[in-house]
């Protein structure tokens, strides 16, 4: 009997060993991004905040308002959340559109060439 009062509560002290409290805390990324789409596909140079960026535009009927182009364009730019000035110029050198864009979290910014 003396033995079972032993073991009773070094198996009680070995099965509240493994009890816890586990905690897990993730936030979004300060990831956004900048996509450009035109009428046609065409290559275009992008400055944002004086960094340049040589892409393609996404053509109209591979951009749909209702459809999540977040992780389906090719021709997105990764920016940090904030204020940015961008510029856009074709291929021959002509400035195309220019504008200071705010940029939130976990956004993706269409612009419309």
């Amino acid at each position: 009997m003396k033995k079972i009062f032993a073991i009773v509560p070094l198996l009680l002290c070995l099965l509240l060993a493994g009890c816890g409290v586990y905690s897990h805390s993730s936030g979004k990324d300060e990831v956004s991004y900048v996509m450009f789409t035109s009428p046609k596909s065409k290559a275009v140079d992008v400055y944002i905040d004086g960094q340049k960026y040589g892409i393609k535009t996404v053509g109209k009927k591979a951009y749909r308002a209702n459809r999540n182009v977040k992780k389906s364009a090719k021709g997105r730019i990764p920016v940090a959340v904030g204020k940015h000035e961008v510029k856009v110029f074709n291929q021959q050198g002509e400035e195309i559109y220019s504008n200071t864009i705010f940029i939130s979290i976990d956004e993706t910014k269409n612009i419309e060439l």
